[in-house]
Parts: C-alpha cells; sequence; structure tokens
C-alpha cells in the first residue's frame, strides 16, 4: 500500500510541474509575438499587401499619404484586437472596395479585364487573316 501512494503522489507531482511548465511556456511564446518589433513586422507584411488609394501605385508600407498612415493605424489597431491578417485585410477590403488589395482575387470582372485585351487581339487577328485569304479579286 505505502508503495502504491508513494507512486500516486510521485505521478500527481509529475502531473502538476507538467501542467506548470506548459503554462509557462505558452506564456513565454506568447509575449515573443507580442514583443514590438513582431507587431511591427506584422503590420509591415499586412500593409505591404495593401494599394495606397491616393498614390495607387505604392503600397501602404512604402506612402507616407494621410491616407497610408490612417490605413496603417486602422491595422495597428485590428493587430492589437487579435484580428488575423486575414479578416483586417476582408475589413478594409469590404470598407474601400477591391482596389486595395495589390493582389485582388481573381473573379470573373479581373479575369475579363486580365484576358479582354488579348481576346480583342486574337479576334483582330481572325478577322485579319480571313479577309487575307479571302480576298480573292476578279480581272
Amino acid at each position: 500500500m505505502k508503495q502504491s501512494s508513494i507512486a500516486q503522489s510521485t505521478s500527481i507531482a509529475l502531473l502538476c510541474f507538467a501542467c506548470f511548465f506548459i503554462t509557462v511556456q505558452s506564456a513565454i511564446a506568447r509575449n515573443s509575438l507580442d514583443a514590438p518589433e513582431n507587431i511591427d513586422a506584422r503590420i509591415s507584411t499586412i500593409t505591404a499587401k495593401l494599394r495606397c488609394l491616393q498614390c495607387q501605385n505604392q503600397s501602404v508600407t512604402d506612402s507616407e499619404a494621410p491616407f497610408a498612415k490612417s490605413i496603417r493605424k486602422i491595422v495597428r489597431e485590428h493587430v492589437h484586437l487579435g484580428k488575423t491578417d486575414g479578416e483586417i485585410i476582408d475589413f478594409l477590403v469590404t470598407r474601400y472596395g477591391e482596389f486595395i488589395s495589390l493582389r485582388p482575387k481573381l473573379t470573373l470582372t479581373t479575369a475579363i479585364l486580365w484576358l479582354g485585351p488579348f481576346g480583342l487581339l486574337l479576334l483582330v487577328c481572325v478577322i485579319w487573316f480571313w479577309q487575307v485569304t479571302h480576298d480573292v479579286r476578279q480581272p
């Protein structure tokens, strides 16, 4: 009986130590994620994916326009609220439209915008080729 109670006490002590160790490790990991350098790096990563609507050909990270500064402030607030990168970008796309994204999602509209000129060029070439091959003049 004495040995089973010692084994039981040892098991409980090891379990308590494991719980304490896991708690300390998760606290250390969380603090390292919340470090200002990591937050700034995360904000830079998010804002690099966004277009400054005032400059239009610069990312929010690179722009010093008032609009870009306000977007960086919004991103910082959402990061501190614990939102994910996707949630923050989706919020901004909902608020400002798809144009704020430097890499917009492929939709029917964007596919037409990208592929339309090539389709038009192909159509012109086909018409030109047809006219050249079927241009039979009677003397």
